[in-house]
């Protein structure tokens, strides 16, 4: 049988908006539930970036469930380390992930040290993610290339599919963009799909949406396994394969305002942290 899984989500839930935010939030996390029930989701990693609420993100998205539900969710933090590296940091309860102030809290700690701190617990999880992007928050080039691979190794989980680019990527073909920014469009193919000497053996393999709004739901890694009694175990000691949804044009205006909102509140700090459990 095959199970599909999507290791990179964010609910990016509007609880910035003073009085209606807990409401529209509630509001979102029903339109998710039925985007993971139309897409037949098995298995969805909730990894809301460490200065939007990603605790507070998981429970909502926990009290909105429906009672018929068949996608398991599963609580992670997308940490901002203090290079300004993102790190993918995950559990199978919430109580061994989000009880942590150094993950809630963005540059709080350097990403080694995340690393080393993971590598220590054995209840925590970790995965090294959009390692070439494009934007700022890259592994390679916070980091560079040796910590990267230092970090997939220790960890062992990469991101080797990342969704998030594919609409610009299609644009970029589309224009004729490839021959002009040759170098933004080889760091997102390299983030869509990394090169292969950055997967180890016996590294997992994961591949997300990294998704921000619910119409995004769809893309997901199908993993093969015999039956489906604990999908935690098996997505951490199982990779799969990628499978991309094919429409992405409708994707890039809504993307173009979260990731400028997202800019500004790291900017400007505009935000604050959860409380850790």
């Amino acid at each position: 049988m095959q199970i599909k899984v999507d290791y990179h989500f964010h609910p990016n839930f509007p609880l910035f908006i003073p009085f209606l935010g807990r409401s529209l939030a509630n509001k979102r996390a029903r339109a998710i539930w039925k985007a993971f029930e139309k897409n037949k989701m098995d298995v969805v990693l909730i990894t809301e970036h460490s200065y939007k609420h990603p605790k507070k993100s998981f429970e909502i998205l926990e009290l909105n469930k429906p009672r018929n539900a068949k996608t398991l969710i599963v609580p992670g933090i997308e940490v901002l380390t203090k290079e300004g590296t993102d790190l993918i940091v995950f559990s199978k309860n919430k109580q061994d992930v989000y009880s942590y102030s150094e993950l809630l809290i963005p540059w709080k700690l350097k990403m080694a040290e995340v690393v080393k701190m993971i590598s220590q617990k054995d209840s925590l999880k970790g995965i090294v993610v959009h390692l070439y992007t494009p934007g700022a928050t890259g592994i390679i080039k916070n980091n560079g290339i040796e910590e990267a691979k230092k970090a997939i190794k220790q960890l062992g989980f990469v991101e080797f599919y990342n969704c998030s680019f594919t609409a610009l990527i299609q644009l970029f073909d589309s224009l004729r963009l490839n021959k002009i920014l040759k170098k933004k469009y080889v760091q997102m193919i390299n983030t869509a799909t990394a090169p292969n000497e950055l997967c180890y053996e016996n590294t997992i393999v994961t591949g997300g949406s990294d998704a921000h709004h619910p119409s995004e739901i769809g893309d997901y890694m199908e993993i093969e396994c015999d039956n489906a009694k604990n999908f935690f175990d098996i997505i951490t000691t199982k990779s799969g394969k990628i499978i991309r949804r094919k429409k992405y044009i409708l994707t890039l205006i809504p993307n173009t305002v979260t990731v400028s909102r997202e800019w500004l509140m790291k900017k400007l700090h505009l935000y604050t942290v959860d409380k850790p459990l």
